[in-house]
């Protein structure tokens, strides 16, 4: 396994303990399934990525920029309170709904060599779960036999991991927790590797760009937030 795909899964890892503090600080009313979290869409979208000093700096962004994302990141606070009181399908759709425009706005913002770099960034922090998105399969030439068996094996993962969180937030063992959903993780991320070829492999690391070290939670809702460091920043920054 190559140094990439090895920092891959520690990404995954980084999400899973994410998805556990959320557990132990939410309620089951205000910490909907896993699925419904958008577990597979990617966390907290573009725009928390851009919240992330490390991010900001890959990126270059210029002043005006930092401003802008600020502007987004303050609006999107206060869209939040829009979501209380949503459930099951109803939270699911206004969530990708305000995530769509969150998007649409941020690449309004940054340029196309940002774009481009920030899309890596975000592959990079979503680990092989990214392999289930039909661009992803696409570009690495998936066939649907592969993407069936990539499929099956992304909910049972997600399954698994959801019933991981209800355990820690109805007063679980959370060491025993994490210690089981690392292991989920790890298991399923070397299974959907095992579904590629050597070749896919190649295209889906290409895909990932140059490898950029971030906090515990950048881009998924939890920690990373300003001022926050951790981890050595990649030379080079974008490509």
């Amino acid at each position: 396994m190559s140094c990439k795909t090895r920092f891959m899964f520690g990404t995954l890892v980084v999400v899973t303990l994410c998805g556990l503090a959320a557990c132990e600080s939410s309620t089951a009313q205000d910490n909907p399934p896993a699925r419904q979290r958008g577990m597979r869409g990617g966390g907290g979208g573009t725009l928390f990525l851009l919240r992330n000093e490390k991010v900001q700096s890959d990126l270059a962004l210029t002043d005006d920029q930092k401003a802008s994302v600020q502007k987004l990141l303050d609006a999107a606070q206060e869209a939040r309170s829009s979501l209380q009181g949503l459930q099951g399908d109803e939270r699911t759709a206004k969530m990708q709904e305000l995530r769509k425009g969150q998007d649409e706005k941020v690449a309004g913002i940054l340029n196309d060599k940002q774009k481009a770099r920030l899309k890596e960034i975000g592959l990079q922090q979503r680990g092989p779960l990214a392999l289930t998105d039909k661009e992803v399969a696409e570009a690495i030439k998936l066939t649907d036999d592969q993407v069936n068996k990539l499929k099956e094996i992304a909910d049972a993962m997600q399954k698994d991991m959801q019933e991981a969180f209800q355990s820690a937030g109805q007063g679980g063992d959370r060491t025993a927790v994490r210690e089981k959903a690392t292991k989920i993780r790890k298991d399923s991320t070397d299974k959907m590797l095992a579904v590629l070829s050597d070749e896919q492999k190649a295209s889906y690391e290409k895909m990932l760009g140059a490898k950029i070290d971030l906090p515990q939670g950048a881009g998924f809702g939890g920690g990373g937030g300003r001022g926050q460091g951790g981890g050595r920043r990649n030379r080079g920054g974008g490509n």
